[in-house]
C-alpha cells in the first residue's frame, strides 16, 4: 500500500494491518448486542469476530511524512492472527 497524505498534512496513512485481532470477550450479552448493533450500523461484518463473543481491533497506522519509515508494517506489528 502507498502512503497517502491525511490531516495534519505533515502526517502520511501507511496502512493497516489485513485483519482484525480479538481482543477480549464481552463481559455479557448486553454488551455484544451494543456492539453488534453498532457493527451492522456502520455497516462491518461481525461473522468469525464479534458474532463469536470477542471484541475485535483494527490498526491504523499514521507516520510523519518528514521521517523516513525504515521498518514496513508487517515486521511493525506482526503476521496477523490466523
Amino acid at each position: 500500500m502507498s502512503p497517502r497524505p491525511v490531516e495534519p498534512a505533515t502526517w502520511w496513512y501507511i496502512g493497516s494491518t489485513t485483519s482484525r485481532s480479538p481482543k477480549r470477550r464481552f463481559t455479557d450479552a448486553e454488551e455484544q448486542r451494543h456492539v453488534l448493533n453498532e457493527l451492522d450500523r456502520l455497516g462491518v461484518d461481525p461473522t468469525g469476530r464479534e458474532a463469536d463473543g470477542y471484541h475485535h481491533a483494527e490498526l491504523f497506522v499514521l507516520h510523519p511524512a518528514d521521517e523516513q519509515l525504515t521498518t514496513p508494517l508487517h515486521e511493525l506489528v506482526g503476521p496477523p492472527p490466523p
